[in-house]
């Protein structure tokens, strides 16, 4: 059930913060939690629907969006 509770806290994150990428590090600071592996976890399940994608996070990291990529302009 907490998995659950975490995958859904994270996905409503990432619909929040929709068209930037985020690592599981910065995502788990701002949620207080203190284990980015757990939100890792989270974002792996999450990665291979179609609603998400991969991009890099303004730290550098490796991350996860909600929606497509934004075209460079």
């Amino acid at each position: 059930m907490a998995d659950d509770v975490l995958e859904s806290t994270v996905r409503q994150w990432l619909r929040d913060h929709q068209g930037q990428a985020y690592c599981a590090r910065c995502i788990a600071k701002d949620l207080g939690e203190p284990d980015p592996e757990v939100v890792q976890d989270v974002m792996d399940t999450l990665a291979p629907r179609p609603i998400f994608s991969a991009g890099r996070c303004a730290c550098g990291l490796p991350g996860l969006q909600y929606g497509q990529p934004k075209p460079a302009s």
